[in-house]
């Protein structure tokens, strides 16, 4: 297996394998599964298959070097696929209920004032 530099690692959320270091003496690397998601995390986007930043052990570095997983299944990649459309299309379903949600806010604020100028115009 060859580790390469991460900063040639893939960034379009390829599955790959991440090494960094642990601290530890005995076991001064770690190795995951992970790919890149600046979505999810953007101060940490190295994501390993559990959906943790592989930052969360501790390790600040994040992981420096990478190698490509070797032979991956044609039905992952399917799934991948299918998967980031779906996540894509969920990304977009929340900004349109973001979009509806402030709307409706904003059509009960105008209610309110409405409501409040009839109000003050029926009473003496």
């Amino acid at each position: 297996m060859r580790w390469l530099p991460i900063e040639t690692a893939p960034k379009d959320g390829s599955w790959i394998l991440l090494r960094g270091r642990t601290g530890y003496i005995r076991t001064p690397y770690r190795v995951h599964v992970g790919h890149w998601d600046a979505e999810y995390r953007p101060k940490s986007p190295w994501q390993t298959s559990e959906r943790c930043s592989f930052t969360d052990d501790g390790d600040s570095e994040g992981p420096t070097h990478w190698s490509p997983l070797e032979n991956p299944d044609p039905q992952i990649r399917q799934l991948e696929k299918e998967l980031e459309e779906k996540t894509t299309a969920l990304h977009a379903a929340v900004k349109i209920i973001d979009d509806l949600t402030a709307a409706l806010k904003n059509l009960i604020d105008q209610s309110r004032k409405y409501v409040s100028t009839v109000t003050s115009a029926i009473r003496p």
